[in-house]
Parts: C-alpha cells; structure tokens; sequence
C-alpha cells in the first residue's frame, strides 16, 4: 500500500467521522435543550427548528457523500481493480 492510498484512506475516514459526529450532537443538543422550554406551544416551534437542522455531509461530487463505509468501499474497489490488471498479464 502507498502512502497516497493510505492519505486517501485518512481523508476519507475523516470526512465519514464528520456526519456522524454532527447527528449525534444536533441530538445532543436537541436532548439537552428542549427539556428547558416550559411551555407546550414553544416546544413544538423548538421541535420544528430542531428538525430542519440538517448533519454536515462531505460531499464526493454532486451526488454522493461520505459515509463510515465509504473508505472501505473505496479501498476494495482499487483492490480488485489492481487484481484484475495483474491478472491480464
């Protein structure tokens, strides 16, 4: 393995651990802050803020993001593909 596919590999681990971390604290938050609201009319407007936070997601393109198996994925697909070459010889 090279130290570029192993950069690759860091980067990529990384940019996965970036949208699980901003779920779990938009849940965090919401868990600890919408206990503080007393009345019943202001926890559903903090219910409805709290659902149109969205989790960071680092995007590949325009289409897909990193997820936890996107490294993995990534390294399998580079894998076969250097097998497969080898194996045209």
């Amino acid at each position: 393995m090279t130290y570029n596919s192993l950069i690759v590999m860091v980067l990529f681990s990384v940019a996965a651990n970036v949208n699980s971390v901003a779920v779990d604290g938009i849940q965090d938050v919401k868990s600890r802050f919408i206990p503080l609201v007393v009345d019943r009319q202001g926890r559903k407007w903090v219910n409805m803020v709290w659902r149109s936070f969205r989790p960071l997601k680092v995007c590949i393109g325009s289409v897909n993001f990193v997820e936890k198996s996107t490294p993995f994925n990534l390294l399998d697909f580079c894998l076969s593909q250097t097998d497969s070459l080898l194996l045209l010889d």
